[in-house]
């Protein structure tokens, strides 16, 4: 009998409280995986899926909770999960990589489907081309191949190869077949620099097409990450003492217990 996820429960309250919601990466790579979900949704939207994300906490006796948005165009939600962990739903409203817009909520609506869990997320092909985004924002052209093996993303692609050839396009326009050639090569346990490279080049030619998203990411990268981004990178893991991390993270971020009426919400850096 197949293992039913712990994040089944908040995919669907967060399907059913803002239709424009999609699950679009850690969900078909390994399902039982319960240590972060991405997704996408409008701006507009962003509070109830907050909520919703409270109510699941509260339910699941996780928290504190935190709400980080820190990092431009997504609002990170983190519950704590035992002393040193936590697990952490991220809502984007646009992909920006290397300082280009690949895409919004509506652009992966072509290639969205109703999960057999009952949940909306973007069809396999689309989440390996989206997993393989990570790999084309980063500086270093060396593949990471264990979270590549771990997020299953050579499987992904051969489920679902015409999904891939779609979402390249709708992402990708004109460097669509090098995202197809990366593809095609992770999912024969290969490595492709000259695909991935040509990607990073036309990233930064498009992202000439938008100065002010250009200028946001350049700041991002210039900035220090904050103590929630720095966990989340770190494995979600909470860095040493809990107690001194949540202090930290109060500074700036809005805490409040699981299913608790919350404070005034601390000031946010811009």
């Amino acid at each position: 009998m197949e293992e039913v996820p712990r994040w089944l429960s908040l995919a669907r309250g967060l399907s059913e409280v803002a239709p424009s919601w999609v699950a679009c990466k850690s969900v078909g790579g390994a399902a039982t995986e319960a240590g972060d979900l991405s997704s996408t949704a409008p701006v507009q939207d962003w509070d109830a899926l907050t909520e919703e994300f409270r109510r699941w906490a509260g339910v699941k006796r996780l928290g504190p909770v935190v709400v980080c948005g820190h990092e431009p165009h997504v609002r990170h939600l983190v519950a704590l999960d035992g002393p040193l962990r936590f697990f952490a739903l991220s809502v984007r409203a646009r992909r920006v990589v290397r300082g280009a817009t690949l895409f919004v909520p509506e652009t992966l609506h072509p290639v969205v489907e109703l999960d057999a869990w009952g949940f909306r997320r973007t069809r396999p092909g689309a989440e390996g081309v989206i997993l393989l985004l990570d790999a084309v924002a980063r500086d270093d052209v060396e593949p990471d191949w264990p979270t590549l093996r771990g997020r299953d993303v050579g499987g992904l692609v051969a489920r679902d190869r015409d999904g891939v050839r779609e979402t390249a396009r709708l992402l990708l326009g004109p460097a669509d077949r090098a995202m197809v050639q990366l593809a095609e090569a992770v999912e024969g346990g290969r490595w492709d620099r000259r695909a991935l490279t040509n990607m990073q080049r036309w990233c930064v030619a498009r992202s000439l097409l938008e100065p002010a998203v250009l200028a946001t990411w350049v700041r991002q990268r210039l900035t220090r990450p904050c103590a929630v981004l720095e966990g989340m990178a770190a494995g979600r893991r909470v860095p040493g003492d809990r107690r001194v991390w949540l202090g930290d993270v109060a500074l700036d971020h809005e805490v409040d217990a699981a299913g608790a009426v919350r404070q005034q919400a601390m000031p946010q850096k811009s």
